[in-house]
């Protein structure tokens, strides 16, 4: 069996080695399994590839003698990190604040300008089953709030326009939440 016909048939919901024998123009194909002659639909049939080994270019003494020359500084920082430790980092959490949800409640609509009951309403969620930070949130009274929810975009804009005014209004809160904050501090 030669590579051009090493292929595999799906049987009983396993692939299976098989010989191609034959492919007929009403798109079945006529392979040899178990030794066998057996037709398969060309959809439960997949063609096994053998893996590429890349070519290797032989280096000359000199060309190893410069290249050590000119990257002893590259293999002492790779020595290095082949010792270092591996340390696995934390993922990144959503950021949770409570008073910053407050600090965004207190201001206008991004919408309408409306300061009365307004919600914070996160931009982008994190995912199916996982939360949004609290810091990418922008005002919205509760009617624009539903609106968005069942429709994905505010009245009287289409949503990229609904988007950017939201981003908008997620930046003023995050500058004016970061400015009061170094305020605090001094």
């Amino acid at each position: 069996m030669n590579d051009d016909d090493a292929i595999q048939v799906k049987r009983s919901g396993k692939w299976v080695d098989a010989t191609l024998v034959e492919q007929q123009a009403t798109g079945r194909v006529i392979v040899r399994v178990d030794g066998k002659r057996r037709g398969f639909d060309s959809c439960d049939v997949r063609e096994v590839r053998a893996a590429r080994v890349p070519t290797v270019r032989a280096i000359e003494p000199e060309e190893v003698r410069s290249l050590l020359v000119e990257g002893e500084a590259v293999a002492a920082d790779w020595r290095a990190r082949m010792r270092a430790p591996i340390v696995e980092t934390p993922k990144a959490r959503p950021t949770r604040s409570d008073s910053y949800l407050a600090f965004v409640r207190e201001h206008p609509c991004c919408c309408c300008g409306q300061t009365a009951a307004t919600e914070a309403h996160h931009i982008v969620n994190g995912g199916m089953g996982k939360k949004a930070s609290d810091r990418l949130t922008a005002p919205l009274t509760a009617e624009h709030h539903a609106f968005w929810h069942a429709h994905g975009y505010l009245p009287g804009r289409d949503r990229i326009e609904s988007l950017g005014c939201m981003w908008e209004a997620c930046g003023r809160m995050q500058d004016e939440w970061d400015n009061r904050l170094e305020e605090g501090r001094k």
